[in-house]
């Protein structure tokens, strides 16, 4: 255990990995609210403690690395961040023990978070929200946020058939492609075709040519849901000729424009965040909005697909929390904590082993008055035969660096 006291602007860099076993007994691989992470914007003074993610004048300017465990198996993820903004909370954040302010009366000044979640293969999963600071992610202030969670469900078309029914996800669809087509029913006529492996769609009979298709993301158990695909054209697009790409939450009653793809649109892909459109009869849809009234000029779509994350793939997953200068150039405290289980965070879910790689930061984070001293608990992963040795401590506190204090207590309390 490490118990700081009284009141830090700094904190302690611990040469080891660690498992994070700090708060409630709900918490028991994860930070809990009691003990939050207090890291320091890349315009801290490297003398202040946060050697990581300083570069004033000479820090690593980098970022801090959570590993979460992922057993095989495992039937959800959720990975939460409580407060997980920079300040949103105001000043009033420094004496309630989350985020602290260093500009004038304790205002904030440019710091911001930045999150991002590899799987174990190195590709970077998608999330909720990507940027923490004084208005972002609304409403995180006090509180968990799921920044991913999901099953490793989806639903996907691939067009490998020429048919408006394939389902070459791990889940359905619940029912085919529904075709608004004047030049004719089916996949292989008309303005709307599957041909040579890809969705087709151009105007060449008028009455505003489209293809739905529906999937009941409520009875799959979606927490969250991403619409990607693969899109090109003939390479031959007049000016105009362009798709909508809609979402709907009621069946195609009323569609969300996500976006309209045009002839000067670039990429060959497409992700969309429709975690709000989830129902029991969410609906995508590409609708011509304009031109592409001729035989040659049309839109390629491929693997259109709705999924929750990707497949649950056992190992370590890594957590990274960057407020280097690539993100920000303040020096306030950002206070937050981690968590991952199975969806269930109570004594009756799965905890999910979440490790510090290598340094990392625990302080008070305290202004003139407010939590004078908080208690953390972090176990060093230690190999049965090896000896673990603490070194390259700092500690500095709010007024001076000679006040305050830091108790180490071994894990059974025998030594301190």
């Amino acid at each position: 255990m490490i118990q700081r006291t009284p009141l830090s602007k700094s904190v302690g860099l611990l040469a080891l990995t660690a498992a994070l076993v700090t708060g409630s007994a709900a918490f028991g691989a994860s930070t809990g609210t009691a003990g939050p992470y207090t890291p320091q914007g890349s315009g801290t003074p490297a003398a202040s403690g946060d050697y990581l993610t300083t570069n004033n004048p000479a820090g690593l300017n980098t970022f801090y690395r959570y590993f979460i465990e992922v057993p095989p198996g495992l039937a959800r993820l959720r990975v939460q961040i409580w407060d997980a903004d920079v300040g949103e909370g105001g000043t009033t954040e420094a004496a309630a023990g989350r985020d602290r302010g260093r500009g004038n009366g304790g205002a904030f000044t440019g710091t911001s978070a930045t999150y991002t979640l590899l799987d174990p293969t190195g590709t970077a999963r998608p999330v909720q929200f990507t940027t923490g600071d004084t208005t972002t992610p609304a409403g995180a202030d006090n509180t968990w946020l799921s920044l991913y969670d999901g099953r490793g469900n989806n639903v996907l078309d691939n067009f490998t058939t020429a048919a408006f029914t394939n389902n070459n996800g791990n889940q359905n669809w619940a029912a085919a492609w529904i075709e608004t087509d004047a030049g004719g029913v089916g996949a292989a006529t008309g303005a709307v075709t599957v041909t040579g492996g890809q969705l087709r769609i151009r105007d060449n009979v008028g009455g505003t040519p489209n293809l739905a298709r529906e999937a009941n993301l409520t009875g799959l158990n979606f927490q969250t849901a991403y619409f990607t695909f693969d899109w090109g054209n003939s390479g031959n697009l007049a000016a105009g000729d362009s798709i909508a790409v809609q979402v709907s939450n009621n069946g195609g009653t009323s569609y969300t424009t996500l976006e309209t793809l045009t002839d000067t649109s670039t990429g060959t892909s497409r992700s969309y965040n429709i975690t709000s459109f989830i129902a029991a009869n969410t609906r995508i849809r590409f609708q011509v909005a304009a031109g592409l009234n001729n035989n040659t000029r049309f839109y390629f779509f491929d693997n259109v697909q709705i999924y929750d994350g990707g497949l649950l793939t056992a190992g370590h997953w890594e957590l990274r929390v960057d407020e280097s200068s690539a993100v920000t150039t303040g020096m306030d405290i950002n206070a937050f904590g981690v968590q991952a289980d199975d969806g269930d965070s109570t004594s009756g879910g799965t905890e999910i082993p979440i490790y510090i790689d290598s340094q990392n930061e625990f302080g008070v984070n305290a202004p003139a008055s407010g939590q004078a001293t908080r208690a953390y608990t972090a176990y060093p992963y230690v190999t049965s035969g090896c000896t673990a040795l603490e070194n390259d401590f700092d500690y500095d506190s709010n007024q001076a660096d000679n006040v305050g204090s830091v108790v180490f207590t071994s894990r059974t309390g025998v030594s301190t």
